[in-house]
């Protein structure tokens, strides 16, 4: 992989963990839809009727906190159109 970030090759991005981290509308954006998709695949995996109770809490849990991110964003988005600072 560092070979390939030598030669100027694409570089995979992580997601912001605070939204207060996108700086712009249109990256903001494109974390939100990733969170959508990924709060998509989770509960199509929730409705498998074989999980065990754990999986299914721990999938829950992890629904919970994308759900919190996409909020998060979301104000964050309107921060930043709006362009109000927030402190």
């Amino acid at each position: 992989m560092k070979i390939e970030e030598e030669r100027g090759g694409p570089k995979e991005e992580r997601r912001p963990y605070l939204s207060t981290l996108c700086e712009s509308l249109p990256e903001a954006e494109k974390w939100r839809m990733t969170i959508i998709r990924d709060i998509a695949k989770k509960v199509s995996q929730i409705q498998n009727a074989g999980l065990g109770e754990f999986k299914l809490r721990d999938l829950n849990d992890e629904i919970n906190k994308l759900l919190r991110e996409k909020v998060s964003l979301r104000f964050s988005k309107y921060n930043i159109f709006s362009g109000k600072l927030v402190v």
